[in-house]
């Protein structure tokens, strides 16, 4: 017997055929980190604030999407919690019933004072930046001595009921030495951790392949101390490069 035809009018499907429901909104190019790998030691131009959408217009172009079937929803930047009045968007997204999930990426600094607000905004997950454990190689990476703010505010998400993941950009001869730890602060402190490999781009294309470390060698140091079953949602890497075209997403899970 021949399967019911799934109505796809309203529907956004990629080129494979595959149902589109995750929607990603980047609300501000500003950051106020400085990694090195990411921001160049001269600094970039920032967008005129006048180009940049307002958050009724945010809310106007969810609408839209979520009308075409998105229920997951990312604000992400630059760094979020740097814009100014930003739980307004995220309660008024928190309104939308639709959604299944709303989430959010940050450098962790401002996270522990607004971690219960973005809960009770209706924020459900949020991915932390996290490149090191060690607060000095913290502070090479990112440019600021707020190693243990940032710590405090996965612990305060964690408090408030918030799902959290930790984002570790993978950095040869700066951060290769953790990998284990960062699996043990996972296990340690009940959140998930994906590992990223760093991305060139036009600025640091020289810096990227200096610190390129591919998924693979980060998994082989992991397994020299811990033993790694295949799962889904515990620790992750995301291939900048060595991976171009996986059968459905860009994660690799273990």
């Amino acid at each position: 017997m021949d399967e019911p035809k799934k109505d796809t009018e309203n529907v956004l499907l990629d080129g494979c055929g595959r149902v589109i429901d995750y929607l990603r909104i980047s609300v501000t190019d500003r950051c106020n980190f400085r990694c090195f790998y990411c921001m160049p030691g001269s600094g970039v131009g920032f967008i005129p604030a006048r180009h940049i959408l307002r958050y009724e217009e945010m809310l106007r172009i969810a609408d839209v999407f979520i009308e075409m079937g998105i229920r997951k929803i990312r604000i992400t930047g630059g760094e979020p919690l740097v814009r100014k009045n930003i739980l307004f968007l995220f309660r008024e997204l928190g309104k939308r019933g639709a959604l299944s999930e709303l989430a959010f990426t940050t450098n962790g600094a401002g996270l522990q004072e607004h971690a219960g607000p973005l809960k009770q905004a209706g924020v459900n997950r949020v991915n932390v930046s996290l490149d090191s454990l060690d607060p000095k190689t913290f502070e090479r990476i990112t440019g600021l001595d707020c190693h243990a703010r940032v710590v405090r505010g996965i612990a305060a998400s964690r408090e408030h009921g918030l799902k959290v993941k930790l984002n570790v950009v993978a950095l040869k001869g700066v951060n290769d030495t953790e990998f284990a730890d960062f699996v043990k602060f996972g296990v340690d402190k009940g959140v998930d951790i994906r590992f990223i490999e760093v991305m060139p781009q036009v600025y640091n294309t020289r810096i990227a392949g200096d610190l390129f470390i591919s998924s693979d060698m980060v998994r082989e140091k992991i397994q020299k101390v811990y033993s790694l079953t295949p799962i889904r949602g515990e620790f992750s890497t995301l291939r900048s490069r060595t991976l171009q075209a996986p059968p459905c997403n860009r994660e690799d899970a273990v």
